[in-house]
């Protein structure tokens, strides 16, 4: 999958076209980070977060959830780990190492 890439959000902006891994990693974390109901034009659109976070013994369905996600990238054959982990900021980190045809790589974010 061959995107436009953004380089940080500094101005002036840095823009060129991804290969394949900046590319699924780029629609991986900005397909996890749309909060279900925040785009304007599509109220069905984006991941649960307010309705799994902050409620305890809900971290395997947040796993399952975000596996399911991922899965639906374009691109993504298989995840191969995944980690999870509350930060005392209150944010979810996320880091997973995902599979495509052009080989294995890590997309690391938070929530």
């Amino acid at each position: 999958m061959r995107d436009i890439y953004l380089e940080g959000l500094d101005l002036p902006l840095n823009v060129r076209m991804s290969d394949e891994a900046e590319g699924i990693r780029q629609h991986v974390t900005l397909h996890l980070q749309n909060f279900l109901g925040q785009w304007f034009l599509d109220r069905e659109h984006g991941f649960p977060w307010l309705e799994v976070l902050g409620q305890k013994g809900n971290e395997e369905l947040i796993e399952r959830l975000v596996r399911k996600w991922v899965l639906e990238v374009p691109g993504v054959k298989s995840i191969s780990d995944m980690q999870l982990r509350l930060l005392p900021s209150r944010h979810l980190a996320i880091s997973l190492v995902i599979s495509s045809k052009e080989g294995s790589f890590n997309v690391d974010f938070d929530i």
